[in-house]
This record gives structure tokens, C-alpha cells and sequence, in this order.
């Protein structure tokens, strides 16, 4: 019987997350998979005790349904298949590099500055390039922190002094995006695995962000042809083994906002009939 890894955060563990573990354990199980659950911190603390004769005993692939970077790449040095791989994880959680990866591959995003590096104990004590970015986005203008889920690092500011306030209170990476009108409180959840778009849901809100972990609402959603491609493109750009594509409504079509590697899909099952699970195990046995 073939083992595999899966891996989760030792530190946020919800019971929403606990049944979204539960269905790729059963999914994985399904296809032959024998299923090691673990959590980051305990590889973490064998990998600096027991070392390489740890590393040795390993499963040859891991399902790493987390962000811990370091701990992905640890595991690719040792031989182990992981999915998503480190890279893509290390663009998607980031922002600013989940822009540069889109660029690079030509994938359309609304028009993205991203903030200039200052060091923590300088701060930023010249801010007149946030108007000449302003200049280029117009007004209002999506302000976001690179590392930040849910949409909690994401807002949506009025004019250049309210900019200035966030980047003054921030300490980590940040970009500002072009507002999208058309898209407001709305945007399309595209899913990816394996290269294929499976199904899409529309998520909407009242207010700018569309998140349902602060109160949106999802519901399943036509597949077009450019959205699938769209979202192909995306997923290919950052390597993604599978992802969670989010596409904003623009002129009739589609432009990228975000690209993650570890989205939520049990409210997508309880909508869209889809068990995003099953597929994600059949490319990981497919491909191990």
C-alpha cells in the first residue's frame, strides 16, 4: 500500500478545517493511499533531533494542506513529492510575489505597484511615491499586505492619505492594486486540479471584500470557457498542483486578483455537488 503524508498547521485548527482533513483522508484512502496525519511542528522537531535517519524513513509523497515553506522544501530535499510544491506555496502566500509570477507568465491582473522595501527601525519617512503610483490606479485605490488570508489584509482606500496610514502601519510587504469597480463585494472562486478547471462559485458580500470567512456568501456559478482558461493560466504560473483561483469581473470578462494553494472546499461541495477531495487525490495517485 502506497503512504502518504498529510500535513497540517499544529497552531490553527478549526473544525471547519477538520472535516476539510477528514474528506482527503477519505478521499486519498479511497485510491489506496495508507494516510499518515501530522502536524508542521512535529516534523519540524524530528527534523532537528533525529535528523537525515529520519528524513530516510519517509513516505516518498505529502499532501502539505499548509504554508509552512521551509518545512515543504525540507521534505523536497529529502526525496519527497510535495503537493503543492514549496515554490508554489511561497508565491501564492505572498502577494507581491504571486503578482510577479502572473506578470511574468502574461496572466491579466488589474494594474499592481508594489510598495518599496524600508527597513523595520527606519520605516517609511517619504511616502510622495504612493501619489505618483495613485496617478496610475486612480482613486480608490485596493491597498493589501503581501502575507494575509481571508482578506483581513485587504482595504480599500478613499484617497492618498489613507494609503499613507497603511503603509505607515504596516510592517511587511505590500502592494496597491487598481480598484475594480465592477467587481465590488463580488469576485469568481475558479478551482483547479491538475491543470483542469473542475468548477466555479461566485462569492458576494455587502461590503468590498466577497471572503466568506468575514460573511460572504457563496453560490455555484456557470464555468465559462475564458474563465477556465483564465484560471488555468493562473494555477500554471505559480506551479500549482491544484488551486483556488479568484477572478474579478471585468468588461464583460475576467482578470486575476488572487491565486491560492490551500483554499477552503467544503462550502464548495455543499453548492456545487463537487467533491474537490476526490480530485485532488486522483492527481496525487496519478502523479506520486
Amino acid at each position: 500500500m502506497k503512504k502518504i503524508l498529510l500535513i497540517t498547521n499544529a497552531f490553527y485548527r478549526t473544525e471547519r478545517l477538520e472535516k476539510q482533513y477528514a474528506m482527503l483522508e477519505k478521499a486519498l484512502e479511497d485510491r489506496g493511499f495508507e494516510v499518515e496525519r501530522a502536524l508542521n511542528a512535529q516534523l519540524i522537531y524530528a527534523l532537528t533531533k533525529e535528523g537525515a535517519d529520519f528524513f530516510r524513513r519517509l513516505p516518498s509523497a505529502a499532501l502539505m494542506w499548509d504554508k509552512d515553506v521551509p518545512l515543504a522544501r525540507a521534505l523536497e530535499l529529502a526525496g519527497v513529492r510535495v503537493f503543492n510544491s514549496s515554490r508554489a506555496i511561497a508565491l501564492c502566500d505572498d502577494k507581491v510575489m504571486t503578482h510577479l509570477a502572473l506578470t511574468k507568465a502574461c496572466v491579466p491582473t488589474p494594474r499592481t505597484f508594489v510598495i518599496p522595501m524600508s527597513y523595520t527601525n527606519v520605516g517609511y519617512n517619504d511616502l510622495s511615491f504612493v501619489d505618483e503610483i495613485i496617478k496610475n490606479t486612480g482613486l480608490p485605490v485596493v491597498f493589501k499586505q503581501a502575507k494575509s488570508s481571508y482578506g483581513m489584509g485587504v482595504k480599500l482606500a478613499e484617497n492618498a492619505e489613507q494609503v499613507k496610514n497603511f503603509i505607515r502601519g504596516t510592517k511587511e510587504g505590500m502592494l496597491l492594486q487598481e480598484y475594480v469597480k465592477e467587481s465590488h463585494g463580488r469576485d469568481l472562486r475558479v478551482n483547479v486540479v491538475g491543470g483542469k478547471a473542475l468548477c466555479a462559485v461566485e462569492r458576494s458580500s455587502d461590503g468590498f471584500c466577497s471572503n466568506v470567512l468575514q460573511g460572504g456568501k457563496m453560490t455555484a456559478a456557470e464555468l465559462t470557457e475564458d474563465a477556465a482558461k483564465l484560471a488555468v493560466a493562473a494555477a500554471n504560473a505559480v506551479g500549482a498542483d491544484f488551486a483556488g483561483v479568484d477572478l474579478l469581473f471585468r468588461d464583460g470578462g475576467y482578470t486575476v486578483c488572487e491565486v491560492n494553494t490551500s483554499a477552503h472546499f467544503g462550502t464548495v461541495k455543499e453548492v456545487t455537488g463537487i467533491n474537490l477531495a476526490d480530485a485532488i487525490a486522483e492527481h496525487i495517485a496519478a502523479n506520486a
